[in-house]
């Protein structure tokens, strides 16, 4: 698939908004190649580092009723991004992505809570929910991302996200 410089340029823009950091060229690349001309109303990215593996995942919601989701984990400082394998073949990134229509979903549930509140006062509790949506075939549930740093709009995507899907269950 070819994509335009100013396709990817849109995709990083969602991405990065309120952050600091910028998913690799792969992500990029395979989040573009699922979106197609739509632009998500709801997108979800996350990172995740330990002293090994940098692991991104995106979520996103497309106007088609199809979520789509791209993982790509591996040693950030050295991916190549033509080839993702070093020198000796060994895998540097395992990259996955997948569509799934809103059509297929069986279930959600909400699989934690955490809240913040400032124990003894009035104050309306802050709850963050993590998410796991259900496919009728029995394929590996989607958990939509929950930084604890997440922006505003990763919040707004995300309810976005978990709306659609009540929609779509309720109907049945």
């Amino acid at each position: 698939m070819i994509f335009t410089a100013d396709q990817i340029s849109a995709v990083h823009s969602q991405l990065t908004q309120h952050r600091n950091e910028s998913p690799p060229r792969a992500v990029l690349l395979a989040v573009a190649a699922l979106m197609g001309e739509e632009s998500p109303p709801a997108l979800i990215c996350e990172s995740q580092s330990d002293e090994n593996t940098t692991t991104w995942r995106v979520v996103g919601l497309l106007d088609s009723g199809c979520l789509f989701a791209v993982e790509a984990a591996g040693d950030e400082s050295r991916w190549n991004f033509d080839s993702f394998k070093d020198a000796e073949g060994r895998v540097q990134v395992q990259l996955s992505a997948h569509i799934r229509s809103l059509s297929d979903v069986t279930s959600m549930s909400l699989t934690s809570a955490i809240s913040y509140d400032s124990r003894g006062t009035n104050t309306p509790w802050d709850v963050e929910a993590a998410w796991e949506i259900y496919w009728r075939d029995g394929s590996p549930a989607l958990a939509l991302p929950t930084r604890t740093d997440a922006t505003a709009g990763e919040r707004d995507a995300t309810e976005a996200i978990v709306d659609k899907v009540r929609q779509v269950l309720a109907a049945r």
